[in-house]
């Protein structure tokens, strides 16, 4: 059984006990709960898996009261940190469906909740970076590099996500200017993801993430010196020419 069964046996039992020792279902226990479950089916990526992982974020999010009738300031915050974090699941689901209005449309309301949050608070940047990437796929690359730089930004000031956040929206940027043919800075960003990612020792766990940025590297390399030998290729073209 692999971790992504396992967290999903762990959701379906965890269900079933709170449900015997919590009759009146607290809004936060549960919505957790299916919250949890439905990212474990979204770590799945299978299309069976994607369904029911959305059926779980509504789940969460039909445990959840409005915010409105929230009378104490910090359960008010709390529900929208989970609005938030709910409607940012359903998008990168729904990317992973390749639905990419309906994955743009989660995001924004994820990030109306967190209009609602106190200024800077870190949920807004931390969904700038998968918010990013859903729009760098529908082509808004200006968009994407905007939200992707205030994410790195606030995440190199912070520090509160670690050294993968911080790889990560290195990443997204690097491909966001490789989209635009901006191979240089597409480069920069690369090395620097790669470089982050190394320090890290947990990764060597990864390997295939880190071929795939290794490639990433090696084809911006090559966009980068097609132009060096195309004009090699002239001068040689000429200096042929030349001679005859």
């Amino acid at each position: 059984m692999d971790d992504c069964e396992r967290a999903i046996e762990l959701s379906e039992i965890s269900y079933r006990l709170y449900s015997i020792f919590y009759k009146d279902k607290p809004w936060d226990i549960f919505y957790y709960i299916h919250q949890g479950w439905g990212l474990a089916l979204l770590k799945k990526k299978e299309t069976k898996s994607l369904d029911l992982a959305l059926k779980q974020l509504g789940k969460a999010l039909c445990c959840l009261p409005e915010p409105s009738t929230c009378v104490d300031k910090i359960r008010r915050q709390q529900c929208h940190e989970c609005y938030a974090l709910g409607y940012a699941i359903i998008g990168s689901i729904y990317r992973e469906m390749q639905e990419y209005p309906r994955s743009k449309e989660s995001y924004d309301e994820a990030l109306r909740h967190c209009s609602e949050l106190p200024q800077d608070h870190p949920y807004v940047y931390y969904l700038y970076i998968p918010f990013g990437k859903t729009l760098r796929i529908m082509k808004e690359y200006n968009q994407a590099i905007d939200y992707h730089t205030q994410g790195l930004n606030f995440i190199k000031k912070e520090y509160i996500f670690g050294h993968y956040a911080l790889a990560r929206a290195h990443r997204a940027l690097g491909l966001d200017y490789a989209e635009i043919c901006q191979y240089e800075l597409a480069l920069k960003y690369l090395k620097e993801a790669f470089a982050i990612y190394n320090t890290m020792e947990w990764t060597n766990l990864l390997p295939a993430r880190k071929q795939k940025m290794a490639e990433e590297i090696e084809r911006i390399q090559n966009n980068l010196a097609m132009p060096v030998l195309a004009q090699q290729s002239e001068k040689n073209r000429k200096r042929k020419t030349s001679k005859i």
